[in-house]
């Protein structure tokens, strides 16, 4: 695939994760990931804990490519993240993504790189705050 294409495949990713949800049909049966605060994960995993990324959110996560940059079947974006998590608290991040696509602009593989103690500090008591709010039957 061309250096475009391979941008165009690896922005997905940023559009699912925002949307709370994600064409299967995107990614390759064998897809896999990795991320700063998992370390390898099957790739259904991924899907499933991104997914559910937005209910923590009240407005977000919204993302911004600062830089992508490829080179064969890899992309590297340079991307940050923000929005309001439940518990009024801003959530910023700063992520690099590095995406593997292949020759049918699938995403292959999948690694996520990011500020661990931001996720901690602010994402954390947000799903804990969901998990509250669930066993309260809001």
């Amino acid at each position: 695939m061309s250096q475009e294409k391979n941008k165009t495949c690896a922005r997905k990713i940023l559009d699912y994760i925002s949307a709370g949800s994600f064409d299967r049909d995107a990614f390759s049966p064998d897809f896999e990931a990795w991320t700063s605060a998992s370390g390898a994960i099957p790739g259904e995993s991924y899907l499933k804990r991104a997914g559910g990324l937005v209910a923590a959110f009240t407005d977000g996560p919204h993302f911004k490519v600062l830089d992508i940059t490829a080179e064969e079947n890899r992309v590297a974006m340079r991307v940050h993240g923000v929005g309001e998590v439940i518990t009024g608290k801003t959530y910023g991040n700063d992520y690099c993504f590095v995406i593997y696509c292949d020759d049918q602009g699938k995403i292959v593989r999948l690694y996520e790189y990011f500020n661990v103690n931001t996720v901690i500090e602010v994402l954390r008591p947000a799903f804990e705050e969901l998990a509250r709010r669930s066993q309260q039957g809001q």
